[in-house]
């Protein structure tokens, strides 16, 4: 596995790469950071001043020029914040910076036809640059297939104890558990709190937990296994209380494609979700 971070350098928040760089320690994997420069964006701008020798004044920037003013800048940060994380680190970690022009999800295909089970780290706020919303986030993820690690900004990393994981106890899909396995594995063995969702006054899903729980337990091995049952009206209202109760160090969303958290959620409600979490999420989606 390598550990691929998704630049937020541009952010005016305070950014993920370090976060990052301590998830490629604890895993002990070689590292990428990513940062795109979108082609759609800036294809001609008018420049007041001269950012190089090669422009004048008052002149209408190439498209060319533009991108290379991006890379320019983009590296130079990067090279500072990594300069200074390399020390705290107290690890050999090898980082490989890759500052290019291209469409994130091109980008994120790329990595991924090189390296298929990559985790891919990226913050849990847009950084208006890169991505413009967290539906866009969410969206790059759904279309590439790739492990997303999606970090709040001023999040300090710490090793994983306790996971929260919605789940549709009716599935039997548990082949689609094998990269978060291999994700959690390196903090096992933790503790994964499986909800399901039932309205108020709905057919209980009890035995359903039961039945799940059997295979799940020989799935995250050697991690101990609990499952739920959350009620009430919304499942976005029941799962954020359930999480403020239990204060767990990850939550974790598996969903097939095309059908985001429509098994336990409703859609409008996924929409209102993330916005509203605070802590690391783990995305997966599966064919």
């Amino acid at each position: 596995m390598k550990t691929i971070i998704i630049s937020d350098i541009l952010s005016k928040k305070k950014s993920i790469i370090p976060y990052g760089l301590n998830v490629a320690k604890t895993f002990e994997t070689e590292v990428d950071v990513l940062h795109v420069i979108d082609p759609r964006m800036n294809q001609g701008e008018y420049s007041s001043f001269s950012d190089s020798q090669s422009i004048t004044p008052g002149s209408t920037m190439t498209h060319d020029q533009i991108v290379q003013r991006e890379k320019n800048k983009a590296s130079k940060k990067l090279d500072q914040l990594l300069s200074s994380e390399a020390s705290r680190l107290n690890y050999p970690l090898k980082v490989n910076t890759d500052v290019q022009e291209n469409t994130i999800i091109d980008a994120i295909q790329a990595k991924l036809e090189k390296e298929p089970s990559a985790l891919f780290i990226l913050s849990l706020e847009p950084d208006e640059y890169i991505f413009q919303s967290k539906d866009e986030i969410v969206n790059t993820l759904e279309n590439t297939g790739a492990l997303g690690l999606l970090v709040p900004p001023e999040q300090s990393f710490r090793m994983i104890n306790k996971v929260v994981f919605p789940v549709d106890f009716k599935s039997e899909n548990f082949g689609a558990y094998a990269k978060i396995h291999s994700f959690i594995r390196h903090f096992n063995p933790v503790i994964i709190e499986a909800v399901g969702y039932e309205k108020n006054n709905k057919t209980s899903l009890a035995d359903d937990g039961k039945n799940w729980l059997k295979i799940a337990k020989s799935s995250f091995v050697p991690s101990t296994v609990k499952t739920n049952i959350l009620k009430g009206e919304k499942f976005t209202n029941a799962l954020n209380d359930y999480i403020q109760n239990v204060q767990p160090d990850l939550l974790i969303l598996l969903e097939h494609k095309q059908n985001f958290l429509k098994s336990i959620f409703k859609t409008n409600e996924a929409k209102v979700l993330l916005p509203q979490i605070n802590l690391p999420v783990l995305i997966q989606f599966y064919n």
